[in-house]
């Protein structure tokens, strides 16, 4: 039985969690709350030069299949 990983991307490309993949949607997508609020107290995240608000930045992410086992 083949079972899908998923790992999330940041705006950046770069993966967020960098040895972690997650087995379900949801628990990529609780990793990527946890990760967001990180940057609560400067009200922002940069990329590449460019601030993007907190309120963008979930869209700007990608939740990715990465593998079956």
């Amino acid at each position: 039985m083949s079972k899908q990983q998923y790992t999330v991307l940041s705006p950046d490309g770069f993966d967020i969690r960098f040895e972690n993949v997650w087995d379900s949607v949801n628990d990529a997508q609780k990793a990527l709350n946890l990760w967001m609020e990180r940057y609560e107290a400067q009200g922002y995240y940069s990329c590449n030069g460019e601030r993007i608000p907190l309120n963008e930045l979930e869209s700007r992410c990608t939740i990715q299949t990465i593998k079956n086992t």
